[in-house]
């Protein structure tokens, strides 16, 4: 079965805030672990993608690749912001 969704940065970092007490902290940290794994998962596939298309010509290809180096290139730069 697939199903599928339009999901907004809104929706998830819901519940995503400091909260000062333990038990609320606590799950903020793990719903922030959540959004590293899938972060890292899907630049990961899209890593993998990049890598696949390196030895294609077509146009279609190319934008495919620019849009990915696009991304890599805001993620280091929000990154490095970050340090």
């Amino acid at each position: 079965m697939e199903i599928k969704s339009t999901v907004s940065a809104e929706q998830l970092l819901e519940g995503i805030w400091f909260r000062g007490e333990t038990n609320g902290d606590a799950k903020v940290v793990e719903r922030i672990s959540e959004l590293s794994d899938i972060v890292f998962e899907v630049v990961t596939q899209l890593s993998l993608l990049k890598d696949g298309l390196e030895s294609r010509h077509e146009a279609s290809a190319k934008d495919i690749q620019k849009e990915i180096e696009k991304l890599e290139k805001n993620l280091k730069e929000i990154l490095g912001n970050v340090e």
